[in-house]
């Protein structure tokens, strides 16, 4: 599976990714720092990102969007699952899209208009083996150069003496 676009149930990930007591904590924090790990996720994919929270207010979050990454908060007449839904049902090719909730009639209904679904904890445990595999494949990339060995001062090899 190689999608292009992600398109994430914020409410439903964070929960599955921080404890209740975090949260309570600093929720703000909490979709900001979910936000922050699901741009290396997308980075490793090389995908672009939606990320829909539940809301009152609807709309963009300018703050936590950028570049590949676009953050939104439904309304309460318009709940983060319906538009998961809509922008599935819309999407030109919806097999280049992932989509990650744990809430199975959104699985049920994206999966049924053609793209991947995949529950939270097994995403989690998905997108940081991405990271992982980018960040050795980095470390093997990093441009370092092998240091002259025995073979190149001595190229004949030992002689029979």
């Amino acid at each position: 599976m190689q999608p292009t676009h992600l398109i994430v149930d914020g409410n439903n990930l964070l929960h599955a990714w921080r404890s209740r007591a975090e949260l309570a904590r600093d929720f703000a924090g909490g979709r900001q720092a979910l936000a922050r790990m699901l741009d290396k996720v997308t980075a490793a994919i090389n995908a672009d990102l939606l990320l829909v929270f539940d809301g009152t207010m609807g709309g963009r979050d300018d703050s936590l969007s950028g570049e590949g990454i676009e953050v939104l908060y439904a309304t309460p007449d318009t709940p983060a699952d319906t538009v998961i839904e809509r922008h599935v049902r819309t999407a030109p090719r919806p097999q280049d899209l992932l989509i990650v909730s744990s809430d199975l009639g959104v699985q049920r209904t994206c999966a049924a208009a053609g793209a991947e679904v995949m529950g939270c904890p097994q995403f989690l445990a998905w997108g940081e083996d991405r990271v992982r595999s980018l960040g050795e494949q980095a470390r093997r990339n990093s441009g370092r150069k092998p240091g002259p060995t025995l073979g190149d001062f001595f190229p004949q090899g030992p002689r029979a003496g």
